[in-house]
């Protein structure tokens, strides 16, 4: 509950994206936990090659629960691995900063259909970037949007445990 709080006295205070930094849990129920501390995106960051089968079911799991767009995993700069991830709507981010790799990440059709419509990508975009007043309307409304999409989702779990007697 510590963690929530934190997350919640940074929403208080501030208009950001939070982005929580992790391996990849065991378990799907860890990434249900990090939603519900209000957490706008997932970083998957590992050191593997590869990902196991279980390791992609669960970060697939996360696309399904946290905005499209905004699960990122830790990727070496292998195209092949890349793809992978882009195919499952997952923003891979490479171990390190080539402006190679991440043109071809943002060139790519499956990351056009990911995000759309935002300007910058976080982990990718490390540069920053100028905003004109139209841009951080548009930032504004896409975080509040994900923080009400959030606590309704959230809340409607509780509903379902407290109406059942959990």
């Amino acid at each position: 509950m510590a963690r929530k709080r934190a997350v919640d006295s940074i929403k208080k205070y501030f208009d950001i994206f939070i982005i929580l930094k992790s391996g990849i849990p065991g378990h799907r129920r860890r990434v249900e936990e990090y939603f519900s501390y209000g957490m706008h995106g997932i970083y998957f960051k590992t050191d593997a090659i590869d990902y196991s089968g279980e390791q992609l079911k669960i970060m697939n799991f996360a696309t399904e629960l946290f905005f499209r767009g905004w699960v990122f995993a830790g990727t070496q700069n292998n195209k092949t691995k890349i793809k992978q991830l882009l195919s499952q709507k997952i923003i891979p981010v490479p171990s390190e900063s080539d402006p190679k790799i991440i043109a071809y990440i943002k060139s790519s059709q499956s990351f056009k259909e990911i995000s759309p419509r935002l300007k910058t990508v976080p982990l990718l975009d490390r540069a920053q970037c100028d905003y004109s007043l139209a841009d951080r309307i548009r930032m504004k409304m896409l975080l509040e949007t994900m923080n009400l999409r959030q606590k309704l989702m959230v809340k409607n779990v509780d509903d379902s445990f407290g109406s059942s007697g959990l």
